[in-house]
């Protein structure tokens, strides 16, 4: 689904259709690390890899501002094993 937006407020990473949230990935803030604690995204969008493409995009955005991330949610903690790239975020 390409016609998606992801964008970060101060206490969450959302996932935007035609400007309605349809996605989170919540975290909380201490200096510069993230700690990702919820990932969700709405049942009429599930299985369509856009839960992913939330974590990607966030930690994409993370290393950009040259910060770290601890995973307590189970799907970002997961996406973090499966994709050695981001290791180096990980506190």
């Amino acid at each position: 689904m390409s016609d998606v937006e992801i964008v970060r407020t101060a206490t969450q990473f959302e996932l935007l259709k035609d400007g309605r949230r349809i996605g989170q990935l919540r975290y909380t803030r201490d200096g510069d690390v993230l700690t990702l604690t919820h990932t969700e995204v709405s049942a009429e969008f599930s299985g369509q890899g856009l839960a992913g493409r939330l974590v990607e995009s966030a930690l994409t955005d993370i290393r950009d501002h040259g910060q770290s991330v601890v995973a307590q949610c189970p799907y970002a903690r997961s996406y973090l094993h499966k994709h050695p790239q981001w290791a180096d975020l990980t506190v």
